[in-house]
Formats: structure tokens, sequence, C-alpha cells
């Protein structure tokens, strides 16, 4: 190994960073050796680049990470960063310590699920039969190989103790250590329950340990090179002794984060990854979180976690993986200290991330075809990626027994499906059918996904007759809301519709039940139930919800309809609608507050309701006027715009009003819009992660004739705040965080007509811009102060327009500038927040 002094460690850091870092404008994914890793630059995959960088500099400048020998970091699902030092590199082995006993549950759960070994709660004595006369005595009599997973089977254990790992029967000796507490009363941490775990595969699959590793897991994985050091006796250790590359150990990680899915092959069951990776040790008084061999963190984390410093880190709700080595047999501290550190990383890299359109994933059923011959063809599911193709997306498939059979009636048919970063292109699947499948019978087969990338909607199941004069459906149907809000008036019902759509065979049922949000249960009478549909219906089921009446005047008030527990082979597609309870006790007419917008001339009342994915706050947005027929929100502080909305008068155009909203936020919000004067309401909902807007020309339907203003509108003055008027900010710039940031934009039409934008200020943080007329704003621009961050300045856009325009905004300190177009999605915006390092 080379020499860890810090002095010496840093200038191989240096090298390394130099190596792969990326140059300015420019972004380099990992080095291609050949080991089957997806690469990209961490942008592609919703991490802030420079961010990424920080994290890189951190481990190779701070004293406490000198003994770090490799990072590797993969969201996604996609190798995004790594960095090595000391004369590692991404080939180098390393005995990654303890990390092996998360290796070695893998493998107990592979041979569990084959039925090599009976259940976690078979007793060692009849697992190891070798060892029954060590394991005859009460209580060892009654240790069971849960107990050795969740190291509570009471044995007296030092894993310092040198007899142990130098004996020619380490199974033996743990065997023999005196019992000092009852099985399952007290969590003492072994090394050697860890080996007696091995010694249970071992016998149970009748291979060696790393045999068995290699053959179900190390080689579908594409690991080659990882190896596994033996005790005196021969047989691998099953605590330690796993020499492998970091990039191989996350994909242990990966394959724990899929759920035991690999390439669309499942190599684990998703029911062992889930018990491996739950805390076991719950019941157990002053026990630390412990699953079956791996350690249970905060956050919804899991880490394979080896002696001083070596880990393999799952954060499933970032969708993120992190391993680190170190120079362990050098690192003199607390196993603690090593993980607070490592877990640091993790916390950085999950505030790495910013917001993306993940888009959703939907599967179509495609006719049948011939081959042209006497074969009866095959079957196409067609599978699109839609609203959004950020970041990587993988879906994993296999079609299952119906009633007609793989191997007769269709070919057996598994594997993965998966999209890069920008690539919404459709993936065909095809299942070959065999002549049998072209008897008079009908016959059905199961269609199958799972989604193995976090963040994205994906189908789950579809049902194909086999039918060769008809297109495969999935003739069970889907059950569906009619509308993704349902509005009642205070003192009435709400009426929330769940039909049926497409099959109607067999009988079909869905649960359902009403849950608080804004409004309280003492707001709506819950309700909650079961919906059936018998063979051969179709059509709608009207749940309705009383509204209660509470004398208050207050905006309007939100509650959740879920629908869950599908039952006959119906698709989901969506799982929750929300009830809208409109407060009918205030005068006619829209009163503003600050929970309430009320817009063109008082008549139409905007509200808004957001939840932050990222800590699971929610809240009401603060709205203020920006002229009559716009506003905007702020959700966690007043001086940060978060949506903006306006309201136009389009009946000349087609005989309606229109809703234009644009977002400067990735949270989840809902957006309520109503007209006072003709009690309607529309509802609009951004998906969570999501930067999109939506302009709506067919909101509220109602002749030309009626009075109204126009569609050029009029801009009610605006008073000067922060940034109007201070400074030396030039004629047509927007002049944002006290002067420092100019913005401009130029717009160009549909028949190539171009202009100037005006600006139009707002706070120092935010302002707009309108194209046509003073009173139409088109796009809203923020700039926020990052730095504390990720030290740099973060750019916001929401165009509430489908025009094409250039934004450009120049930093007048630095003399750096960045120029953005609208996206190809009208209406979306952008979130920057990489867009001037400091």
């Amino acid at each position: 190994m080379s020499n860890p002094d810090p002095g010496g460690r840093a200038a191989a850091a240096l090298v390394v960073l130099l190596a792969v870092a990326p140059q300015p404008g420019l972004a380099q994914p990992p080095t291609d050796i050949g080991d089957g890793w997806a690469r990209s630059v961490p942008a592609h995959q919703g991490l802030d680049q420079g961010a990424v960088q920080n994290i890189l500099d951190r481990v190779a400048a701070r004293p406490e990470f000198q003994t770090v020998r490799g990072i590797v970091i993969v969201r996604h699902g996609t190798l995004v960063a790594e960095t090595y030092f000391g004369g590692f590199t991404n080939t180098t082995l390393k005995n990654v310590h303890s990390v092996s006993k998360s290796v070695t549950s893998l493998a107990t759960g592979i041979a569990l699920d084959r039925g090599l070994i009976p259940s976690v709660d078979a007793r060692l004595a009849d697992l190891i039969p070798h060892y029954a006369h060590r394991l005859s005595e009460a209580p060892k009599n009654r240790l069971t190989l849960r107990h050795a997973l969740t190291m509570t089977a009471g044995l007296a254990w030092n894993d310092t103790d040198q007899e142990f790992w130098n004996n020619t029967d380490s199974v033996d000796y743990v065997l023999t250590r005196d019992v000092v507490a009852q099985p399952g009363a007290e969590f003492f941490y072994s090394s050697g329950l860890s080996h007696v775990i091995a010694e249970v595969n071992n016998l149970a699959t009748r291979q060696t340990h790393l045999a068995f590793v290699r053959k179900h897991l190390f080689e579908p994985l594409g690991i080659h090179t990882a190896t596994w050091d033996p005790d005196l006796s021969g047989r691998h250790w099953g605590g330690t002794g796993l020499r492998i590359r970091p990039r191989d150990m996350a994909k242990i990680g990966q394959l724990a984060l899929q759920e035991g899915l690999w390439e669309g092959r499942r190599l684990v069951s998703r029911e062992w990854i889930a018990e491996s990776t739950r805390n076991q040790t719950g019941g157990i008084a002053g026990a630390p979180n412990y699953g079956y061999q791996w350690w249970i963190r905060p956050r919804g984390r899991y880490l394979a976690h080896g002696y001083n410093g070596q880990y393999v880190g799952v954060d499933p709700e970032a969708d993120v993986v992190m391993t680190m080595i170190t120079l362990s047999e050098r690192s003199p501290r607390p196993q603690e200290t090593f993980r607070s550190y490592f877990e640091e990383l993790q916390d950085l890299a999950r505030a790495a991330i910013r917001p993306e359109r993940r888009g959703r994933l939907t599967a179509t059923a495609m006719t049948s075809s011939s081959t042209g011959g006497d074969g009866p063809g095959t079957i196409a599911i067609e599978v699109t990626r839609e609203d959004g193709s950020d970041g990587a997306a993988t879906l994993a498939y296999r079609a299952r027994n119906g009633s007609a059979r793989a191997g007769r009636d269709f070919r057996r048919t598994e594997g993965e499906l998966r999209w890069e970063h920008g690539d919404a292109s459709p993936r065909t699947v095809r299942v070959p059918l065999l002549p049998n499948a072209t008897s008079i019978e009908p016959r059905d087969l199961r269609f199958e996904f799972e989604a193995m990338s976090r963040g994205i909607d994906a189908p789950r199941r579809m049902r194909i007759w086999i039918d060769p004069g008809g297109e495969p459906v999935n003739p069970a149907g889907s059950i569906e809301f009619t509308a993704p809000a349902f509005v009642g008036q205070e003192g009435g019902l709400a009426t929330v519709t769940v039909e049926r759509r497409g099959g109607t065979e067999g009988d079909v049922a869905v649960d359902y039940r009403t849950a608080p949000r804004s409004a309280e249960e003492t707001d709506y009478a819950a309700v909650s139930g079961r919906l059936t549909w018998r063979h051969g219906e179709t059509g709608p089921r009207d749940v309705t919800v009383p509204l209660m009446v509470d004398g208050e005047v207050e905006r309007s008030e939100l509650f959740d309809f879920t629908l869950s527990d599908v039952g006959g082979g119906a698709d989901l597609p969506e799982v929750r609608a929300v009830g809208v309870i409109q407060d009918m006790t205030a005068d006619a007419g829209c009163a503003e507050n600050d929970g309430v917008l009320c817009l063109a001339g008082g008549r139409f009342r905007v509200e808004v309701e957001w939840e932050s994915q990222h800590n699971g706050e929610r809240g009401t947005g603060s709205l203020s006027r920006l002229s009559d027929e716009s506003g905007f929100a702020t959700f966690f502080s007043s001086d940060n715009v978060e949506l903006v909305v306006k309201i136009l008068d389009g009946r000349r155009v087609n005989d309606h009003r229109w809703v234009f909203y644009g977002a400067l936020s990735d949270v989840e919000y809902w957006l309520t819009v109503a007209d006072t004067l003709r009690d309607r309401v529309v509802v609009y909902r951004n998906p969570p992660g999501e930067v999109c807007g939506r302009g709506d020309t067919m909101a509220f339907a109602e002749p030309a004739g009626a009075t109204g203003a126009s569609l050029a509108g009029s801009l009610a003055e605006v008073p000067a705040r922060a940034s109007d008027t201070e400074g030396d900010c030039a004629s047509g710039e927007l002049c944002l965080l006290d002067g420092r940031f100019e913005i401009t934009a130029v717009w160009t039409n549909a028949d190539g007509e171009t202009g100037a934008a005006s600006p139009l200020p707002g706070t120092d943080a935010t302002g707009y811009m309108s194209f046509f007329s003073p009173g139409n704003i088109e796009l809203a621009v923020k700039v926020l102060n990052g730095t504390a961050t990720n030290n740099a300045f973060w750019v916001f856009a929401a165009g509430l327009t489908d025009v094409d325009y250039r934004l450009t905004v120049a930093d007048k300190v630095t003399g750096a500038s960045r120029t953005y177009t609208n996206p190809s999605r009208a209406f979306c915006g952008l979130a920057d927040t990489s867009a001037f390092p400091q």
C-alpha cells in the first residue's frame, strides 16, 4: 500500500481531481472500464455539478478524511462521480471487512428464496447438524438463524479475540462461547455469528461460500475480480475478508436499492431485501438499529459498514448509492466517528439534488403480429416516457403465466428497459407466441413491470389476452378518477367519481378513504369503503363526502381521497385525487387576504396549497397582486416567489376565460381558481419534482358577449420595490439582488417576429417581463444567493407563455453571464443551481 501521510495523499488527490474534474463549461462522465456501469455527469442525474465536486474536494482537503482511498457516487442507477487517492484506482481490490456481512446476508436470502434454507426461524442445530453437539443444551438449543442474522444469540463475544481468527475450526469456537443472555434478549456485535451464517450457507447450498456468491450474485452483477479470504480451515469468512472494488461495492448497494432486481432479473426476493434492511432489533433495550447484517440509519437509509471506514450507503429517498474505502489498517478512530464522516458526505449528496422532470412511463399492448408464415407471431408492448425525461429511468418487465403458459403458449420473456437522460423515445417489448397460442380457446398472460428508478411513475401490470383476431388489452380494465379534483360547497356534498374503463372481464374492486390535508376531519365527514364492479360491468361509481358548516369565513380547503388494494387484476393509474371545500359563508365576490388573490376585477379567487417532498412540510401560499390579471405566491418566505398566475379574457378568441401559471418551485402544489360570479372552480396540480406550469385556454367557458375586460387588459400601477429604480440599471433591463444581476430577454413569435421584453420589478430577488402588452406578464425570473449551500448564485425562471424566448442573466460583479432558452415543453421553467459559482 502507498504511504498514507497527509502530504503524499494530498498530492495524489490533486492529481486525481485534476484528472476527473470537468473543465469550465464541460462535463466528463467517469471512465469506462468495461464493468457494465451506465455513466453520466452528475447534472444529468439531477445532482448539482458544483456540489458534487465540493464533496470530492472536501474529502481531498479535510484532515478527517486523510485515510480515505476511494469514493463512488451513483444516482438513478448511473455512476456519476468517483475519486481515488494514495495509489488506489477504480480497479484496486480492497478488503472491506464487515461490509462482507451484508453480502453474506444477500447470499442467505438467495438460498432461502431457492428453498435451500427452510426459514430464518430454523434452529441452528438443524441447519448445521455436524455442530449439534455444541447446541444441545438450553438455551443454545433454541438458537435460530434469525438470532445469528440480528446479532442476538446471547453468546459472549469480543471481535478482537485472536483465538477466533487463528482457530482451525472458527465455527466451533463461536458455538462454544458462554451464554450471557437469552436468545433474542440482547445485542452483541459478533463477526463470529456471521461466520456461522456462512457455514449454514455452505451446508445448504453444497458449495463453498464464495462459489455460491459468485454464481448467484457476483456473475449476474458483472463482478468478476472480487475474492474472499478463507479461515485456517479453508472456509471463507462470513463477516470479513471480501476484497472488492469500490465500483462493485456500489453494485451491491444498487441491487438492494432496486429491491433485488438487476437488469430485469430477480436475484434476491423483494421480501428478503425489505426484511434485511428494516430494524429487527427495535424491541431490545440499548440495541442499535440493525437488520439482517445491515445497519439501519435515520432518514430511511441503511449501511453496509466495515472496519474503520468501509461503507456501502443506500439512500432510497434520494435514489443515491455511495461507497467509501479507507486505509483501514491505519485508521485509529472509533467506528461511530467514521460513520459520522461518511453520513456527512451522504447529507451533502442529498443536498446536491436539484429539481427534475422525471416524467412517467406508460405501457400499451399492441395488436399481435403475424410472422408472415404459419407461425403465431408476437405480442408487442410499447412503453413510452412522457411529461419529462430528466435523469436515467429503468423499468424491469416479465411475462407471467395466466391461463397461457410459458413454454407452451409463449416464450418466457423478461428484461429491463432503460432511458438515458433526455431520452423519451418509445421502447417495445415483444413476447414471441408459440404454436399452441393459436388454439381456438382464448388464453391470457400477465405482464408485470417494476420501476428500478425512484421518482418516476411506472405501470404495474397488464393482463393480455392471446387472441389472433383481436387486440390484446387488459380485459379487467382500469379503475380511474374522472378528474384530479372534486369540488363541493361548505354545507353541501363533494361527489368523487371513480369509473372502470377498458375491460369488463371478472369482478374488480378497490378500497377508498378520505384523509385530511388543510381540511380537518371536522370540516367534512370522513368516509371509507370498497367500490366493486361485477363481471361485465363498467361505468362510474360515485362517493359522496358531506361537507360541514363551521360558520367561519375562510379560504378553500383540501382533503385527500385515496384508492388502494385493487382487486381482480385491474390497473390503477392514479391513487389520489383531492376534494375541495369552497367556503360559502363569505360575502359575494372575492375577499382578498394573505391566502386569497382576487383577479379580473375581483371576480376570480386564486388560492394555492403546497407540500414539500423534501421534508413533508405543508402550507398555504401567501398571494400578492401584480396587476388586475396577475399575481404571485410565496411558500417559504415573503421574498421568495414560487408561483406566478394570470387570468386572461380570451372570449374574442374561443369564448373562454384563460388561466396561465408558471412555476419557480419543484414542490407539489394545488392551484385553485374559482369564478365567484358563476360558481365554477378549476384545480391544477403540480407533481413533486416538476418545474412546469400550464396554459389552460379552456378554463371557464363564457359567451363573447358577456361583460369583462378585453384580452389586452391593462396593468395596474405596480409599486416600486427593491430593484425598481435603485442603482444604475439600464433601460430594458431587470436588476435583482441589489442590482448585482441584470436580466434581459428577447422573444420570437411563431411568425418569426422578435422583440425585447419589458421589465417589471418585483422583489429584490424576483422580477417579471412582459412581451406584447404591459398588462400581460409572460416571464418570471428569480435569483437566489445559494452560496451557503454550494457556493453559487441560483437562477430560476417560469414561463407563462409558449412563445420562444432567450433569457440572459449577467453578474455585474464578476462579468459572467448565462443565457437560457425556454424548454421544449411550453410553460416549463428552469432551475439552475450552479449558474454563477463563486
